[in-house]
């Protein structure tokens, strides 16, 4: 007998909301306590930032942020309209930069000298 194979389910790719929705979730967690806790170098751009924010480049330019725009090739302008969506985040009036909208509570690891 010839095993009938069950027909395969089509997977269509996701559309760019859905991508831009998924980006808009990497930012948040990227934006993070525990992440940042983690990240020395989303550290240091804030600490350089201040209350005025990242910029967006910067959030566009990290691994998952950049693979998932660049699949869809959407651009630093799309990545904006999504986090404006953000419970999280927020961004300034030029749309260039975004904060979170509680403050980073990144409690020092005590040194181990």
């Amino acid at each position: 007998t010839v095993a009938q194979k069950s027909p395969s389910r089509m997977e269509h790719p996701p559309t760019p909301a859905q991508v831009l929705l998924e980006a808009r979730k990497q930012c948040e967690f990227y934006l993070s306590d525990p992440a940042l806790r983690r990240n020395q170098q989303l550290q240091d751009e804030l600490a350089a930032a201040g209350r005025q924010g990242i910029a967006i480049s910067i959030l566009a330019e990290l691994p998952r942020v950049r693979d998932l725009l660049a699949a869809q090739r959407l651009t630093k302008l799309d990545l904006a309209d999504a986090l404006s969506g953000s419970a999280v985040l927020e961004l300034d009036d030029l749309r260039i930069r975004v904060r979170r909208r509680e403050p980073f509570c990144l409690e020092k690891q005590p040194s181990q000298e």
